[in-house]
């Protein structure tokens, strides 16, 4: 290391550096602030978004949490689906939007539009719990559609916390098959995942269920 004998060798080592190196320095300052306030900014934006997107979802939850809607609300519901799919797509609320677009198709008796909208969300990234709720929402339509093969091949995936609703419909999948003894056991799988589960309330018909189906056995092997 050069070793300076005066104050004033030292000072004009460090304009030498600075006319070398400074405007270089001074770029890459200027880049590492840009970043900075761009990366700042970026995640600034993205939470912003998330916000908006909330309170729009917020708005489709309250409006379809009544037991029926009307043709004005199916409208309205339709508006903030397409606004959440539209300008907030990657929020998350996109693919929420387009599980209640799932919805109302189902609610209409459009199963093909439902399983449609239901499979092309199952192919996107999902989170492993959004994911269990899509295969629960797809195998509900293909049991409409009496396409029991594939809800039941549906059912087979991870369910989560759905267990014991993919349990039931699984019940009632093989109890429209015939195949009664194995439906009994499905309903008998979903009471005990639901009285493991503090949270969920049974399904109130499901102990109808289980004595329809004990019955129906009982005969078969009288």
């Amino acid at each position: 290391m050069e070793t300076f004998r005066t104050e004033e060798e030292q000072v004009e080592a460090l304009k030498r550096w600075w006319q070398e190196n400074g405007t270089s320095t001074l770029i890459a300052i200027a880049l590492a602030v840009a970043v900075s306030f761009g990366w700042r900014f970026w995640q600034d934006t993205q939470q912003a978004q998330k916000e908006a997107a909330a309170v729009v979802y917020q708005d489709l939850l309250t409006l379809m949490s009544a037991p029926e809607l009307d043709n004005s609300q199916r409208a309205t519901a339709a508006t903030l689906i397409n606004q959440l799919s539209d300008e907030y797509g990657g929020t998350g609320y996109d693919q929420l939007a387009a599980l209640a677009s799932a919805r109302l198709a189902m609610d209409a008796g459009e199963f093909d539009k439902a399983a449609e909208a239901l499979l092309l969300l199952k192919s996107q990234k999902l989170s492993v719990e959004l994911a269990a709720l899509v295969n629960l929402r797809l195998a509900k339509v293909q049991f409409a559609q009496q396409d029991y093969a594939s809800a039941l091949t549906t059912l087979s995936d991870d369910m989560q916390k759905f267990a014991a609703q993919a349990a039931e419909l699984r019940g009632d999948i093989l109890a429209a098959q015939g195949d009664n003894a194995a439906a009994g056991e499905a309903y008998s799988e979903a009471q005990s995942l639901s009285a493991e589960d503090e949270m969920l309330r049974p399904s109130p018909l499901l102990r109808i269920k289980i004595e329809s189906v004990s019955s129906a056995t009982a005969g078969e092997n009288a």
